[in-house]
Parts: C-alpha cells; sequence; structure tokens
C-alpha cells in the first residue's frame, strides 16, 4: 500500500493503508501460523523445518482462512484456520470424515482409520489416526467459539499425542 501512495495514489491510497494498519493493529484474525506457533512446532518435529503459509479463498474469492505448514524431511505439521466456520454452516465432524476420505483415496486399500471424540480441547474436538502401509497420520479438529482449527502430523513416533498437543495449545489461543 505505501508504493500506491508513493506512485500518486492519492486519498484512495491512503485509505487503503489506512485499512491495512487497522487489521495489522488486531482487528484481522491471526493467521493458522500465529495460533499453532514455531516453538510448539519445534517442540513436535524439533527446528529447522520449512514454514508456509497459504490463504484459503471460497466460492467467489472471499478469505475463509490460513493454513500453515512446517515440513522437516517427512515430517509434517499442517495447521489450517478456519475463522467463522460456524456460522457458515460447517460441520466439524462432517470436515473430519471428508479430510479423512480424501487421505483414504490417496492411499491403498487396507487402510486403518480411527475416529474418536475429545475432551479438553476447544468446545467440540474429535481425532482421526490414518494408518495405511505408506503412511501414518492424525487430524485433530478442534471447535471453539466460530472458529474451528485442524491439526495434522505426520511422521512422528506419536502422531496423534503430538497433533492432540498442538490442538489444545492452539484452541487456547482462540477468542
Amino acid at each position: 500500500s505505501r508504493e500506491v501512495c508513493a506512485k500518486g495514489g492519492g486519498v484512495k491510497g491512503i485509505l487503503l493503508e489506512m485499512v491495512v494498519v487497522l487489521g495489522a493493529l488486531g482487528l484481522a484474525q491471526p493467521t493458522a501460523c500465529e495460533v499453532v506457533s514455531d516453538a510448539a512446532t519445534t517442540a513436535v518435529i524439533g527446528s529447522g523445518f520449512v514454514r508456509k503459509s497459504t490463504p484459503m479463498k471460497g466460492e467467489g474469492g472471499q478469505g475463509m482462512g490460513t493454513v500453515c505448514s512446517r515440513r522437516k524431511g517427512k515430517q509434517l505439521v499442517q495447521v489450517t484456520l478456519l475463522p467463522g466456520a460456524t456460522d457458515k454452516g460447517m460441520s466439524l465432524q462432517d470436515m473430519l470424515k471428508e479430510q479423512t476420505k480424501e487421505a483414504a483415496e490417496d492411499s491403498d486399500s487396507s487402510i486403518k482409520i480411527i475416529v474418536l471424540p475429545q475432551t479438553g480441547v476447544g468446545d467440540e474436538a474429535f481425532s482421526a489416526t490414518v494408518e495405511a502401509a505408506q503412511i501414518k497420520f492424525s487430524n485433530v479438529a478442534v471447535h471453539k467459539g466460530k472458529t474451528m482449527l485442524f491439526v495434522q502430523v505426520f511422521g512422528t513416533a506419536n502422531t496423534l499425542a503430538d497433533a492432540l498437543k498442538l490442538a489444545k495449545d492452539g484452541a487456547s489461543g482462540l477468542p
């Protein structure tokens, strides 16, 4: 936005810059990388990971949330944050089932999926652990307030315990 003002954006450029500044002052929703921090991820997969943050767009191009991936070798922590998801009629169980179904389709036919309700994490939480010959990961889905948080952990010794730890940490910082 500073480039717009410098290139003669005038009043429109100044208004755009004000919107950006107001967003930075806390009116914007946190990102997935902010909710589950680098420090929390380091406790699970160690330091030296590569981090990537990606905005999610819904139908019509409006922002729906963010995805934060942190990868170190074959280990991966992926966090998806969907603010206001409950206002959009999304069901936590349905979203978890859909993610699990997609994972099963990407794997072989001998896949084992265990879905369990979880307590002590947000307002509502479920976990899904997926095991196949080539892959094992856990996904914890949390609903807190109007926000949904998904934490996936791949390639650690105990993917479910690690995903639950990160999901609890992330949910504790949600409004």
